[in-house]
């Protein structure tokens, strides 16, 4: 969902009150999920690869912060500084 926020956003107001809904319903539960990834990296649980690709995410995350703003959706529940 989060390479696709740049499309969402451009496409925000032309969209049904029952689409934004469920967009915002399912980054919820990605943010939900991105507390769960953040318990594993900090606990050790994740192998070096897994770790990068985490550190990846939220460098993505943290560009993408502007438009998580703009279309009023949940801040990341992590620090994305590591």
């Amino acid at each position: 969902m989060l390479r696709d926020l740049p499309d969402v956003a451009r496409e925000w107001l032309e969209t049904g009150e029952a689409e934004l809904i469920s967009c915002s319903h399912d980054w919820d539960q990605q943010m939900g999920y991105l507390r769960l990834l953040d318990g594993q990296y900090r606990n050790g649980a994740m192998t070096v690869k897994q770790r990068t690709r985490y550190r990846e995410l939220l460098a993505k995350l943290k560009a993408s912060l502007p438009t998580i703003e703009q279309l009023n959706l949940q801040q990341p529940p992590i620090s994305l500084d590591i």
